[in-house]
């Protein structure tokens, strides 16, 4: 699923939270197709990035914990509205967890905003056996503002641990539009 709203804009008004839009399968197809390519908006720079997860300071890590880093991808755009994070993780895992996810800054809130934009066909038990991709535009520019946001909730009683940045590039696709991402995503999750 791609999840739609956050821009740069937005985040001078807390207090207004986005409109958040959660499209998700082959409907991205059709939300993304544009009546000129020109107006599809063009990746420009991709980065990995990894982090450990916070355990919330109440424990010390698990040997496992220690070792066991989520790593995203982080798009920008040629626009530089916002950016885009891409990650996999078990299928319904946001649903199943009330909407709370990391790269919002209402995450702890008892109804984040992704919550009330999440299609209630998508709230349902995860599955650890499964996966999904999760695709969500933040409302940063590019790498280093998005960073930023990180640090800040970087430590063992926050949400980051050990943020390190390991590959940033410039997109060299030919075919490199926001419908050709989604498009490639659809395929990578769709095979067996």
């Amino acid at each position: 699923f791609w999840v739609e709203g956050q821009q740069v804009e937005s985040v001078s008004n807390c207090n207004n939270p986005p409109d958040l839009t959660v499209t998700y399968g082959t409907n991205l197809l059709s939300r993304f197709k544009c009546k000129d390519d020109d107006d599809d908006p063009r990746s420009t720079r991709v980065h990995m990035i990894s982090h450990r997860y916070a355990t919330g300071g109440s424990r010390t890590e698990t040997p496992k914990e220690k070792l066991t880093y989520h790593s995203i991808v982080l798009i920008e755009w040629d626009h530089r509205r916002y950016c885009s994070v891409v990650e996999i993780a078990y299928l319904n895992g946001l649903g199943g967890y009330r909407c709370k996810s990391n790269w919002y800054a209402d995450r702890d809130a008892r109804d984040p905003s992704l919550y009330a934009a999440y299609p209630p066909e998508m709230v349902m038990p995860w599955k650890e056996t499964m996966s999904e991709i999760r695709v969500h535009d933040v409302p940063y520019q590019d790498l280093d503002s998005f960073l930023v946001f990180m640090k800040e909730y970087e430590g063992h009683r926050r949400r980051f641990v050990d943020i390190s940045v390991n590959f940033s590039h410039v997109v060299r696709l030919t075919y490199r539009s926001r419908r050709n991402i989604a498009t490639y995503l659809l395929n990578y999750i769709r095979r067996d």
